[in-house]
């Protein structure tokens, strides 16, 4: 009797939505977006949203989910994230195990969609790789001689969180002035108040990088400034990460990468105005292949037992 390949569900956390996909083996069943509700933020109202998510997919499948922010990887909890301000110290793994009755395990958001890419994507075959992920805020992963980098604490790849601008905006981490402040949806919504652009008055954050897209294409003056604004500064503080890491390959994905017509040539040429020439030379730049479904991709093969050194 063939024996079935095992049915996974991966879970990808974002500041403002969800979303998830049903695998078997390394085949995609189905994927799906819920939007968050601002009770769903509470770590409550999070362990409600994931439990029906997990009692929609069935009792057969491994869990994998891919935190925004900062996760002890021992034990599954989520130390910090900036998208969840009153998540310190959620044990996420170890008490959404005890409601579905299975274990769960979990790693940070970004660090799945780069697992994802570098096995199945844009990345596939590359041994050093990092990883950006754009869209509320700005997630990073640096994939090295062919498995996720973590560093001492499981912490490596918070790239959004190093500064750019000093004394400059408050970030959801508690510092001033890091890159995700200027490189995210987040920098789009504020750039463009401040240009007066109406259309993105009071619109939900998860409305504003559609709209400010649509009207870049359109030939909207501001629209475009502000895109081009985010893949300079993108590429001004990519540039000293690559140098850092001597990577073969930037790969990109999250919601924001869809615009990436708009703000990726001038994020790839700052980048090589700023690294070492025998970087520049060589240097690949890849939007995600896997899309939007990649960080979801990425939490199911984490299930599925792809877990690098995820003990580290």
């Amino acid at each position: 009797m063939t024996e079935l390949p095992p049915q996974t569900l991966g879970i990808d956390i974002g500041g403002l939505r969800i979303k998830y996909v049903r695998m078997s083996g390394q085949d995609k069943v189905h994927f799906d977006i819920i939007d968050l509700e601002p009770s769903d933020r509470s770590t409550e109202g999070m362990l409600s949203v994931l439990k029906k998510i997990v009692d929609h997919a069935g009792p057969d499948h491994r869990v994998g989910i891919g935190v925004p922010g900062i996760v002890r990887l021992g034990d599954g909890v989520v130390v910090q994230s900036p998208n969840f301000p009153t998540w310190e110290n959620f044990n996420l793994a170890g008490q959404l195990s005890k409601i579905i009755q299975r274990p769960v395990v979990i790693d940070n958001d970004a660090n799945a969609f780069l697992r994802a890419e570098c096995r199945l994507g844009a990345a596939a075959g590359r041994q050093d790789v990092l990883g950006l992920t754009l869209g509320t805020g700005l997630g990073g992963g640096f994939w090295a001689k062919g498995r996720i980098y973590r560093g001492a604490r499981g912490m490596a790849g918070e790239l959004g969180h190093v500064c750019f601008q000093p004394n400059g905006v408050l970030c959801g981490c508690g510092n001033y002035g890091c890159i995700e402040q200027y490189a995210s949806t987040q920098f789009l919504a504020r750039r463009a108040r401040e240009l007066g652009v109406e259309s993105v008055q009071g619109v939900p954050l998860v409305r504003v990088g559609r709209i400010l897209a649509d009207q870049a294409r359109a030939g909207d003056a501001k629209a475009l400034q502000v895109y081009r604004e985010m893949g300079v500064n993108l590429g001004i503080s990519v540039a000293g990460m690559v140098n850092l890491t001597d990577v073969e390959m930037v790969v990109t994905g999250g919601g924001l990468s869809g615009a990436y017509d708009l703000f990726g040539g001038l994020f790839e040429e700052t980048v090589r105005d700023r690294v070492y020439r025998a970087i520049a030379e060589d240097l690949e730049f890849e939007v995600a292949t896997l899309g939007r479904e990649a960080g979801a991709v990425g939490a199911a093969l984490l299930a599925l037992g792809d877990y690098d050194n995820l003990s580290a």
